[in-house]
């Protein structure tokens, strides 16, 4: 196991280096892990607050003024990085009046947890994803047949929704639930509802390729529409992710108060642009 001094000294020589390529197991990946450091780089008062190495795990703290950052990387020899993460101290988040929370709902392979995932990785507010409307760990055959603990999933709801109550922005896939339930455990909170819309070519594609579904489940869940009304609506098949994260979170910005809201998203450059229109075909956020 290599010592914290050689670590140190091996994180100082990444940040200093103008080529990683030497330092990095594999030299393929050396222009993303520089990529990583880059908001670290060229700080003449970076100071090396901690290192701790754990077998081939290395934890660094590094502070510069206000600015503090934790690296972790792995190394076996102290001489070369296998992987390298880098986590910046965010600016304070103090909280949103009522919260607001961002509802996905469509078929089996859509897109929900793709979007979701995009949401936060846009959105600067530190948005609290649920790829399902459950918490904790529940047992499983309670989560198959809803219908044996009615009580579990109605409690999964409210504490969701008493999360974004609490000032906190989330967003949460339908899971198949009625929309009338999310109305109930999300009253008062600014809620956005977004469907999906797939074709079934398409869903069959995906389907495909995935191993956590059964079969045939995007066929099976084309009627989860059935009794929602949508803020925005779109189509998955041709329109991109990233586009629909850009049209959701622009839509969350325009329902909370406009002192709080332009921190909604990070600043992004999409080409094109993304129609905002309810279930109904109108335009705009009724």
């Amino acid at each position: 196991m290599p010592s914290n001094e050689t670590c140190a000294q091996l994180f100082a020589a990444l940040l200093a280096a103008p080529d990683l390529a030497s330092f990095v197991t594999d030299p393929a990946g050396a222009d993303g892990i520089s990529a990583g450091l880059a908001s670290l780089r060229g700080r003449p008062t970076l100071e090396l607050r901690s290192v701790a190495v754990n077998g081939e795990r290395v934890d660094v703290v590094a502070v510069d003024g206000d600015d503090e950052w934790r690296v972790v990387f792995g190394t076996v020899d102290g001489a070369r990085v296998d992987w390298l993460e880098v986590y910046e101290r965010p600016a304070e988040f103090t909280g949103l009046d009522r919260g607001i929370a961002v509802v996905v709902n469509g078929p089996s392979s859509s897109g929900k947890s793709t979007l979701l995932r995009e949401l936060q990785a846009q959105g600067a507010l530190p948005w609290v994803v649920f790829d399902e409307p459950v918490l904790g760990v529940a047992p499983i055959g309670h989560l198959i047949w809803r219908d044996r603990a009615s009580v579990l999933h109605r409690g999964f709801l409210d504490g969701i929704a008493a999360l974004a109550r609490a000032g906190n922005a989330v967003a949460v896939a339908a899971g198949g639930h009625p929309q009338a339930l999310f109305d109930t455990a999300f009253s008062g909170v600014h809620t956005l509802r977004v469907g999906l819309d797939c074709e079934p070519h398409e869903l069959a594609r995906r389907e495909s390729a995935r191993r956590d579904v059964a079969g045939g489940l995007s066929t099976a869940s084309m009627g989860v529409h059935e009794g929602w009304m949508y803020d925005l609506r779109f189509d998955t098949t041709h329109e991109a992710t990233e586009e629909i994260a850009v049209a959701v979170l622009a839509a969350a910005r325009s329902m909370l108060p406009a002192q709080i809201a332009p921190s909604c998203q990070r600043p992004v450059t999409i080409l094109g642009g993304q129609a905002l229109t309810r279930a109904d075909g109108s335009g705009g956020l009724g």
